[in-house]
């Protein structure tokens, strides 16, 4: 099988927005990020989990840095928006297992935003 490992984490993003129409805007910026969990799941070729085991977290880098950019779209007192993170550093620490494992991943992550104004 297939090993698939998850990282959670919480992000704090720091963009700025610029209006290019009415109700569109665009975004850019950068982030940061401190690890919550790190699993690895078992995936059969049929793509069935067959277990799911909580990593040590000491083993992986604890803070996460990258770049973020997005869309959002304005309706109302409601934005709609996608954005994409790319981190710039690599999960694993240097020297350990997980260093050599995860030698050169990175974050890679798609999100759907919701907004509301007050």
């Amino acid at each position: 099988g297939k090993y698939r490992y998850n990282f959670d984490y919480i992000e704090v993003p720091i963009t700025a927005v610029i209006n290019v129409a009415k109700n569109f805007n665009i975004l850019a910026g950068g982030y940061t990020g401190f690890l919550a969990s790190a699993k690895v799941k078992d995936v059969d070729a049929n793509g069935n989990i067959n277990g799911v085991t909580e990593l040590n977290k000491d083993n992986f880098e604890s803070f996460d840095y990258g770049l973020v950019g997005g869309l959002g779209f304005d309706i109302e007192n409601t934005n709609i928006g996608i954005r994409y993170s790319y981190g710039l550093k690599n999960l694993g620490k240097n020297g350990s297992l997980s260093g050599n494992l995860l030698q050169n991943s990175k974050n890679s992550v798609i999100s759907l935003t919701i907004g509301f104004a007050l």
